[in-house]
C-alpha cells in the first residue's frame, strides 16, 4: 500500500535511529476532553547515558496535504519533563497536556521532538551534528469531526476532501459505494483536516462524488 508525506516522513526518520531509542507510542492520538495528558515512554536503547531535549513542533498542512514543521508560539500544549538523561537501557515518561482553557476548533497535529545537544563529529572539522527522533501527535476534541468524500472526474482523476474539522485515516472509511475499489485504489492515507488530496485515478469507477463514512 502507498504512504503520504507524513507517514514517508515518519519511515525514513524511523530507518536510521530506531536503534537509538524506542518511543512507545510512535503515534498519539489525543482526545482533550477525555484525559488532561497524553504519554510517550522513551527507552535509551544505546550502552550510554544519553541526554535528551523535549520540543513541540506544529505541523502547518498546505492544501495537497504536504506539512510544515514549524515552532509553537503558544503555550496550549506542553510536554513535561523537558528534558532527562538516560541511562542504557532507562525509561523515562514524557507527558504532553493540554492547558489551555478552550477545546481546539479543529484537530492540530505535532512532532513531540526528542533531540540529543550538539555533538562535534571530530575535533577538526568542529562540525556540531544534532539528532532529533520524532514522535507524532495529534490532538482533537470531542466535537471535530472528518467530512471526507471521493471526487472522481470523467477522465477518472480522483480527488479525496476532506471537508471537515478533524483528521482521518483513509482505512478507517466505508465508502457510499464501491468501497472495495476505492479502499484497494487509495492505500494508506493520512487526511488532515481541510484538504485535498489526489489519488490514484480510478478509470473503472463512474464519475461523481463517493462519501466516506468513519467507522
Amino acid at each position: 500500500m502507498r504512504c503520504n508525506h507524513i507517514f514517508a516522513y515518519l519511515l525514513a526518520l524511523f530507518s536510521w535511529t530506531s536503534h537509538a531509542i524506542v518511543m512507545s507510542p510512535s503515534i498519539v492520538e489525543f482526545n482533550v476532553q477525555k484525559g488532561n495528558s497524553a504519554q510517550i515512554v522513551v527507552t535509551n536503547n544505546t550502552t550510554n547515558k544519553l541526554p535528551l531535549e523535549a520540543s513541540l513542533l506544529e505541523l502547518s498542512f498546505n492544501q495537497d496535504g504536504s506539512f510544515t514543521p514549524q515552532p509553537v508560539n503558544d503555550f496550549d500544549l506542553l510536554v513535561f519533563p523537558p528534558a532527562a538523561i538516560l541511562k542504557p537501557g532507562a525509561s523515562q515518561v514524557f507527558r504532553i497536556q493540554w492547558v489551555a482553557s478552550w477545546t481546539p476548533r479543529q484537530s492540530r497535529s505535532y512532532f513531540v521532538r526528542f533531540s540529543q545537544p550538539p555533538l562535534e563529529n571530530n575535533e577538526q572539522s568542529g562540525i556540531a551534528l544534532q539528532v532529533h527522533y520524532n514522535a507524532l501527535l495529534h490532538v482533537y476534541a470531542n466535537n471535530n469531526r472528518a467530512n471526507v468524500a471521493l471526487k472522481v472526474e470523467k477522465d477518472g482523476k480522483a480527488t479525496l476532501v476532506n471537508s471537515g474539522n478533524k483528521y482521518t485515516y483513509s482505512s478507517l472509511l466505508t465508502f457510499s459505494q464501491h468501497n472495495q475499489i476505492i479502499q484497494d485504489t487509495v492505500g494508506t492515507l493520512f487526511i488532515p483536516p481541510n484538504t485535498s488530496l489526489d489519488v490514484q485515478s480510478v478509470v473503472n469507477l463512474p464519475a461523481g462524488e463517493y462519501d466516506g463514512y468513519e467507522h
